[in-house]
C-alpha cells in the first residue's frame, strides 16, 4: 500500500500598498470622466484597482 502525501499549506500574508499621489490623480480624472465621484474610503492600491475595474 502507498502511504499518503501529506500537504502543508502555506498562508502568506499579502503587504497592502497605500494609493500613492499619482495612482489618486490618474483615478479621480477617471472618476471625474464617467461622472462619479471618487469614495474617500479607498485606502489601498488594491481596492483602488477594483474600484475602478467595477465603474
Amino acid at each position: 500500500m502507498r502511504s499518503k502525501k501529506e500537504k502543508k499549506i502555506v498562508k502568506q500574508k499579502t503587504k497592502k500598498h497605500k494609493i500613492t499621489p499619482e495612482q489618486f490623480e490618474f483615478a479621480r480624472s477617471i472618476c471625474k470622466e464617467r461622472g462619479e465621484e471618487l469614495s474617500s474610503k479607498l485606502k489601498f492600491g488594491e481596492d483602488l484597482y477594483k474600484y475602478l475595474v467595477d465603474l
